[in-house]
């Protein structure tokens, strides 16, 4: 059956899902798993495998029941940058904004700083297992899960994509298996060619409201401020294209790469302090997109404006300091 799997052209869904829940469940040894993850990486990822992969891993996850209309920010990562952690940042200013958020993420895997890592030195709780998660969030609309405590079915997988040493079927995952299944969804994406893939693998979910996935043209996994993004707002069964253009909001500007983690931490403060202006510009362009993507504005311009000011007048701080317990 396996030799026939690794072998076999193409998959369709339902053996996708055999061959998943055989990896949740421990069913295949390492080196099977290694062998079916590098077949499928050779033959091309299709959007039934990572449909399949996506509702498997879902089905596995710790579950956390925190109402609706919720918006999470966590994109794939991976895109070699070591820029500043901006979905990270744009998780506190959208809460600063009075969305309900809930961030997914991890620590550094292949970047200087995780998403993880920064909440940790920022002082915000980075482990909280799920009746504290519950809580927490109950309290502030805003609650940080961190992906090893709510994937049990990973610890089969995780050693041998670290053995493995290159991306595979997983790293597109992440965005997509959040414990507490929000509403809304913001993907940056670091591989422009994939945007179509991830599309296909995701239009029709009926879990979303509303998705956003991009990538810019200067390889970011974020909004870039210094050419364009685009990429596709998702909505049911019906998608359009999607396009920011940083020309039209200021100066285009590089985003810098960020040295160490201390570095990381004051480009992360000064940004949301609003004491950076190019990072806070970075902050609030990313903003905008979670902003447009519930609804509560009608153009990125708008919800630029409106993130920018907020950091500005120390609001995205303050909510920060709420979320230090």
């Amino acid at each position: 059956m396996l030799m026939e799997i690794i072998e076999k052209e193409d998959l369709n869904y339902e053996e996708a899902i055999k061959i998943f829940d055989n990896m949740a469940n421990g069913k295949y040894s390492e080196a099977q798993i290694a062998s079916i993850l590098t077949s499928i990486k050779l033959r091309g990822e299709n959007p039934e495998i990572i449909r399949a992969a996506i509702n498997v891993f879902n089905s596995y996850k710790i579950k956390l029941e925190l109402g609706d209309d919720l918006i999470d920010t966590c994109g794939t990562g991976g895109d070699g940058k070591h820029s500043v952690n901006v979905s990270s940042a744009v998780a506190p200013t959208l809460a600063a904004l009075g969305k309900k958020v809930v961030k997914h993420g991890n620590k550094a895997q292949t970047g200087k700083v995780g998403s993880a890592d920064i909440f940790e030195m920022v002082g915000i709780p980075t482990e909280l297992k799920k009746d504290e998660a519950i809580s927490y969030f109950n309290k502030h609309n805003f609650v940080f899960i961190f992906a090893p405590l709510y994937h049990p079915a990973f610890k089969y997988v995780a050693p041998v994509r670290k053995q493995l040493g290159f991306p595979t079927i997983f790293n597109y995952l992440g965005p997509f298996l959040n414990p507490a299944t929000p509403s809304y969804q913001m993907v940056g994406m670091n591989k422009l060619d994939k945007l179509g893939l991830i599309k296909d693998s995701v239009i029709g979910n009926q879990y979303y409201k509303k998705v956003i996935i991009y990538s810019s043209y200067d390889g970011y996994d974020e909004i870039s401020t210094s050419d364009i993004t685009v990429g596709y707002e998702i909505e049911g069964n019906y998608f359009k294209e999607f396009k920011v253009d940083p020309k039209e909001l200021f100066n285009p500007f590089l985003i810098p790469s960020v040295v160490d983690k201390n570095d990381a931490f004051k480009l992360f403060m000064d940004g949301l302090s609003g004491e950076n202006e190019k990072i806070a510009s970075l902050i609030s362009i990313n903003t905008a997109v979670g902003l447009y993507l519930t609804g509560d504005v009608k153009s990125i311009k708008e919800g630029y404006n409106l993130a920018y000011k907020a950091i500005k007048k120390g609001d995205v701080v303050k909510k920060i300091n709420e979320l230090k317990r």
